[in-house]
């Protein structure tokens, strides 16, 4: 079964939904990324070239998931840290940089960057997708928790993303509360029972499996036969389409923010 006939209509509602940010003062550089990172469907990509236009962006209605930023954009205050001081909390940052050291991963991960990439910064790399997708994954966890002071949302939130507990009796035996006080906390809170995220998850990680065999095909890339394998094997989210319809109101507050 070759990669042009993977099934994949359930998740192509995905395509575009997720925004990128993409801030780089060299315009040559900022161009490149943008081409190339648009051209995996399921990105929507915005590119700037200057803190102020990228911070003026996040604190928009419009809901970025991840930001890629060249550690040089200091245009505010002469702070090259100013966007991730700013916003590490509202969504995730990856880094890119020419300087190599250890201090300074150190630094830009105690102010809340998600990871650092050396540049330059090789496009046509499958890894650097993965960097982002596990990054999105993160992001939307991150934005659910902003601004929600339940204790109980917080700590189970930063459990599914420190464990990915299979089922929701394990994720409360790991926050250490009863499952029925728990669900019903949760639905308060977003209109929708947690399951749900345990759907939202596993359809963003096949979503991005699939789609990373495309990306690695278009630029004739070496696919990874697990991923081949997980992408011809049997879906569990066939329906998950009809959930997200049927609950859109409440999936897009908690996964787009709109």
């Amino acid at each position: 079964m070759g990669t042009d006939n993977i099934p994949q209509s359930h998740v192509s509602f995905l395509e575009r939904t997720i925004e990128l940010l993409i801030v780089d003062g060299v315009s040559v550089e900022c161009s490149a990324y943008y081409d190339f990172l648009k051209s995996y469907k399921l990105y929507n990509v915005t590119r700037v070239s200057t803190a102020q236009e990228a911070s003026a962006l996040i604190m928009s209605k419009k809901r970025f998931h991840v930001c890629l930023t060249d550690l040089e954009i200091c245009d505010i205050n002469g702070d090259e840290y100013y966007l991730l001081k700013q916003f590490s909390s509202r969504l995730p940052f990856i880094i890119m940089t020419d300087k190599d050291s250890l201090k300074l991963g150190f630094e830009i991960r105690k102010l809340g960057a998600f990871e650092a990439i050396k540049k330059p910064v090789n496009l046509q790399n499958i890894e650097l997708i993965r960097l982002i997708n596990d990054a999105v994954l993160q992001g939307i966890f991150k934005y659910i928790i902003a601004g929600n002071f339940k204790r109980v949302i917080i700590d189970a939130v930063n459990v599914f993303i420190e464990t990915k507990p299979k089922n929701l009796r394990r994720w409360t035996e790991i926050i250490g509360i009863d499952e029925r006080y728990f669900r019903r906390v949760w639905t308060e809170c977003f209109g929708i029972p947690p399951r749900t995220v345990f759907m939202a998850y596993d359809v963003f990680l096949e979503a991005f499996v699939r789609y990373n065999i495309k990306y690695c095909k278009k630029f004739k890339l070496p696919e990874s036969p697990v991923m081949f394998q997980l992408a011809n094997g049997k879906s569990k989210n066939k329906h998950i389409q009809s959930v997200f319809k049927r609950h859109k109101k409440e999936m897009d507050s908690m996964l787009w923010g709109s």
